[in-house]
This record gives structure tokens, C-alpha cells and sequence, in this order.
């Protein structure tokens, strides 16, 4: 994860420092400030995941953060919970959440460590899918339908509070959304129908890409918005972006996420 990431980082330094990028009419504060500083200080900070400023330069990589965090102290949340099994997943989970909670209210986004521990609960959840699969492999057939519509609205549910004008309370809804999200997996995964789906080519080429998308969307779009807006309006300069976005991201996928991946399968 972190290779592709620095690279994609040290990238968009270099592009918003050769564009020297000016103010837009029509976007928020917030998006005209990525990219319009560019120094060591605010490029070290996010190599060496500070958590700090994560919005100024690839406003995406504050999830990265999180996950390369976990990602090293996931063999020992695995280790805890496949020791003490039930007990241990309840406690991680809703501890994660709790406690998570607290600290991003009480220390908003500072060095992101309320998002890092509230994050540990959608990790507990993966790890209880792993290691409950067989149990939850024996679901009879006829609940995956209510299964799937269930999740779904859970996963979904931010448009209903948007219809009825109902406030939105972040962190409750993105464990609604976690939720919803291991549903759909879980019948995903047992039905054949789904699955058949699933594997047509343009869905195995998106999974295959998917990271590389996730890492240049937001610059490429950004430096496009930067460079064309004077000249075209921000709709058509969005679906402008589309093609372009996929094509780069498929040449990253080809010549920094693939490499750096076989290297570390080498590696190991």
C-alpha cells in the first residue's frame, strides 16, 4: 500500500508545484486550498503520515493513512480475537467505536487518531467474517433475499435522511454503512447468481485497478478543474475527466501498483 501511495504523493507535489494552481470560481474554500501549498513541511508530514493536513495535497490519502496504520498492528487485533473468539470480537468492536468516538470529538482530525480507532472496528468486523465464515457459510438460502434488501437499506440509508431532512450524525452512520456493507459481502459471496455477475471482465478490471483509482482520481480531477476551467464549465470538465481518470489509473495499475506488489510477494 504505502509504495504507491508515496509515489502518487511525490507526483502530485511535483504537478501542483509545475501548475501553480490559482483560485476557482464556483468551488468550496476547502477545494481551492489542495494543492496551492507546496513545501517539505507539508510534504513530509503526509509521507510519514503525520495525519496532519491530509486534505492539501491528495485529499483521499487520510483513509490510506488509517489503513497502513492498521495494516501493522492487524496481526496482533487477528491474534486477539481468534484467541478469545466471541468475547474478544464484541469487546474489540465496540471498544473501537466507543473510544474512537470520544477522540474525534474530542481531538477533531489531530494526527486522525479518533478516525485510526474508530477505523479498528470496520477491521474487527473483516476479521469476524474471516473467522466466523463457516458459521455465517450456513445461512439457509431463503433469508439471503431479506439479507441482502437490509443491507442495502442500511448501506444506502444517508439518501432516506436526505429525503426527510433528517440530520445526519457522521460516525453513527458510518457504522450503519459498515454494517450494511457485511451484509451485502455475506450474500454476496453465497450467491451464485451474484457472483456470476461479478466476474464479468469490466468488474474484474475495475477490482484490478480499483487502488490505483482510489490514489489518482482526486489529483487528475483536481489538476484538470485547475487547468481547463478558464476555458470550459466545472460539468463538462467532470465528465471530461472520466476516461482520462480510468486511462490513468490503469497506467499506474501497470507500472507502480503491479510491480511494487510482485516485488513484495517476492519479498515474502
Amino acid at each position: 500500500i504505502y509504495t504507491p501511495f508515496l509515489i502518487v504523493l511525490l507526483l502530485s507535489e511535483f504537478l501542483f508545484l509545475l501548475i501553480q494552481p490559482e483560485k476557482i470560481a464556483g468551488v468550496s474554500d476547502q477545494f481551492n486550498k489542495i494543492g496551492t501549498i507546496t513545501n517539505w513541511s507539508l510534504f513530509s508530514e503526509n509521507m510519514f503520515m503525520t495525519g496532519n493536513n491530509v486534505s492539501l495535497l491528495n485529499p483521499v490519502i487520510w483513509s490510506l493513512i488509517i489503513e497502513i496504520r492498521l495494516s501493522i498492528l492487524f496481526p496482533f487485533l487477528f491474534f486477539f480475537v481468534s484467541y478469545w473468539r466471541i468475547p474478544a470480537f464484541i469487546f474489540l468492536l465496540i471498544a473501537s467505536f466507543m473510544l474512537g468516538t470520544i477522540l474525534l470529538y474530542a481531538l477533531g482530525n489531530q494526527f486522525l487518531i479518533g478516525q485510526t480507532f474508530f477505523h479498528t472496528g470496520f477491521f474487527t468486523l473483516g476479521i469476524g467474517l474471516s473467522l466466523f465464515w463457516n458459521q455465517l457459510n450456513k445461512i439457509p438460502k431463503k433469508w439471503l433475499f431479506p439479507l441482502i434488501f437490509i443491507s442495502c437499506l442500511l448501506y444506502f440509508h444517508v439518501i432516506f435522511l436526505v429525503l426527510f431532512k433528517i440530520k445526519n450524525v457522521q460516525f453513527i452512520s458510518d457504522i450503519v454503512i459498515g454494517i450494511g456493507s457485511t451484509g451485502i459481502l455475506i450474500v454476496c459471496t453465497q450467491s451464485k447468481s451474484i457472483q456470476r455477475f461479478l466476474t464479468y471482465v469490466v468488474y474484474l478490471q475495475l477490482g484490478k485497478i480499483s487502488f490505483s483509482l482510489y490514489l489518482v482520481h482526486s489529483v487528475v480531477l483536481i489538476l484538470m478543474l485547475r487547468i481547463l476551467s478558464p476555458f470550459l464549465s466545472i460539468i463538462v470538465i467532470e465528465l471530461i475527466s472520466i476516461p482520462i481518470i480510468f486511462s490513468i489509473s490503469y497506467f499506474c495499475y501497470l507500472i507502480i501498483e503491479n510491480p511494487t506488489k510482485l516485488i513484495g510477494q517476492y519479498l515474502r
